[in-house]
C-alpha cells in the first residue's frame, strides 16, 4: 500500500515480521477513497470506510 498510494498516506511497519499498515499522521483527510491501497494489499490490513 505505501508504494500504491500517490498521496503518501500509509506506512508499513514491521515489514520483516508480521507486516502492520499505519496512516501518517495529519495525512489521513487527504485520502480519496481510491481504494487502490485495499487492492494492492494481499494481506487485506486496510479498509476504508
Amino acid at each position: 500500500c505505501e508504494e500504491t498510494c500517490f498521496r503518501g498516506i500509509y506506512e508499513v511497519i514491521n515489514k520483516d515480521s508480521i507486516p502492520k499498515c499505519t496512516v501518517v499522521e495529519d495525512r489521513e483527510d487527504r485520502c480519496v477513497k481510491c481504494h487502490m491501497c485495499t487492492t494492492a494489499c494481499k494481506l487485506r490490513a486496510i479498509t476504508i470506510d
